[in-house]
């Protein structure tokens, strides 16, 4: 079997469904052409209402806990920057405690996630530029470089968590929030206009705090609010 015919047999795209404890309750295998496979990994995914209180209305507002752009553009950028050369597969997994990661072999070309978000950023080169091309051509991506920047922008729109990238083991794994983590970074992106560099500071410390159990903490830090805030999904 000619090295070509190898790495194409490999191309594999696997979504898991994982329960709080990590446990697999469902998965399924997608393979060439993964273009195709991308739209119907979508719909695989469960995507909620979510509602929450701010304590400034009677009223929960209502969002949900993904946006479908978001995933699109995350699952595609696996597609477009796979490293195939070390026949790997791509992962999307689906946590129901309200995150998905998606994962994609090969370094992460820019070297940071601040390099990106930069104004002046733009892309010049992609691991497989005949592939990103064609889906360029596709409506999928662009050659700009701008993805990774606009899914924080929408994050922070929807005054959610930024995403987390991790670039270890030779791997891209960027971890997607569907949920609120800290109302107080929540009422901070509704009532103020805030940078990207500021809410990604923002977010660095609330996860900081969430991480060291002391939510509270950052909710102090972030809002002065005594107000008792819930959230809800549903279906």
């Amino acid at each position: 079997m000619s090295a070509e015919l190898y790495i194409l047999l490999s191309c594999q795209i696997t979504w898991t469904l994982k329960d709080r404890d990590g446990v697999v309750k469902d998965y399924e295998h997608f393979f060439c052409p993964l273009i195709m496979a991308a739209e119907q990994i979508r719909q695989k995914i469960r995507n909620l209402t979510y509602r929450y209180m701010t304590g400034e209305s009677i009223f929960p507002k209502e969002i949900l806990q993904y946006d479908p752009y978001i995933i699109r553009e995350a699952l595609n950028n696996c597609i477009a920057h796979q490293d195939y050369s070390k026949a790997g597969r791509i992962t999307v997994q689906e946590h129901e405690d309200d995150y998905l990661i998606f994962c994609n072999c090969g370094d992460f070309i820019p070297g940071s996630i601040e390099n990106v978000l930069k104004a002046e950023y733009s892309a010049s080169n992609y691991r497989n530029p005949f592939l990103a091309t064609a889906m360029v051509n596709l409506n999928m991506i662009d050659t700009v470089g701008s993805g990774i920047l606009k899914m924080f922008l929408s994050q922070k729109k929807r005054c959610f968590p930024l995403p987390d990238y991790d670039f270890s083991n030779h791997e891209v794994r960027m971890k997607l929030y569907g949920k609120i983590l800290d109302i107080g970074y929540t009422k901070r992106l509704l009532n103020e206009d805030l940078s990207i560099s500021e809410v990604l500071e923002l977010d660095k410390r609330q996860k900081k705090s969430i991480k060291n159990d002391s939510p509270k903490a950052t909710e102090n830090y972030l809002v002065n609010d005594e107000n008792n805030e819930t959230t809800q999904k549903t279906t």
